[in-house]
């Protein structure tokens, strides 16, 4: 189509602008232009197999401050049954391997103190409910969160003691459950090894491995970090919530709600 041109083994890129500019060189916009089509032809094909099918969007991860952000029509955003899905996790474990309670991400920029640290990561939460108010006030269901396990250089996998794990993975849910915000963890891998992670992309982030079993059975055994990852959460209530509290070494978990009287 005149983007490029083929010539043995090596490629000429004739437009240079074919993704940036129109043809009368006016600029294009990634979301308006390229994604949002994409995403109502592809909510459409698959609403004609399964109508009630709710569709799982993200933003761009990692956008950096003043780029643009997707914006939805509250009305077509219903209709194509949009949810918003984006990922969340926290960065600085991540990307490093290794986790500090004084330490974390805040956005765009480092937070450091404990007290710091822990708000850095609710902040990071609230920034999805205002996505999701950008995509047209859409229900939010963070897509994949989750912690790489092996932190600080596998020393869990040589000592068995997973306390930095279970800090980090409880780090992560406390922000998320405070602000009442529905997560799916990333993830479980049947076949996790602490050698070869899950076996895909070098990342190790599955709650269970193969060399974490015991032998003793049961649901847990192989499970890491279950101390924090499997937690309580209100089920049903009527009213307003407005507390949602769990200590995993405690395991005390407090909820509250306002109740609406008729």
């Amino acid at each position: 189509d005149g983007v490029v041109r083929r010539s043995g083994n090596d490629l000429e890129l004739l437009r240079p602008h074919h993704f940036a500019k129109r043809d009368n060189g006016e600029g294009l916009n990634f979301y308006s232009d390229f994604y949002v089509p994409f995403m109502k032809r592809f909510a459409a094909a698959i609403h004609e197999l399964q109508p009630d099918a709710w569709i799982f969007v993200e933003d761009a991860p990692f956008s950096p401050p003043g780029m643009p952000e997707l914006h939805l029509n509250a009305a077509e955003a219903a209709a194509d049954k949009t949810v918003c899905a984006d990922h969340w996790y926290d960065g600085i474990p991540l990307v490093t391997g290794s986790y500090r309670t004084w330490l974390a991400w805040d956005v765009d920029k480092p937070a450091l103190g404990w007290s710091q640290a822990e708000k850095a990561k609710v902040h990071g939460v609230k920034d999805l409910h205002r996505k999701a108010q950008n995509m047209g006030g859409r229900p939010l269901v963070v897509g994949e969160t989750g912690i790489p396990f092996g932190l600080h250089h596998g020393k869990s996998f040589k000592t068995n003691n997973f306390r930095a794990e279970e800090q980090c993975m409880d780090g992560v849910l406390v922000a998320l459950e405070v602000q009442f915000t529905s997560s799916t963890i990333w993830n479980y891998c049947p076949n996790n090894s602490n050698a070869h992670g899950d076996n895909w992309n070098g990342e190790d982030l599955s709650i269970y491995s193969q060399d974490q079993k015991t032998g003793v059975g049961g649901l847990d055994d192989g499970g890491r970090a279950i101390v924090a990852a499997v937690r309580p959460h209100a089920r049903a209530y009527s009213g307003t919530a407005l507390v949602q509290e769990f200590n995993m070494d405690t395991k005390e978990f407090v909820f509250k709600c306002l109740t609406h009287v008729p």
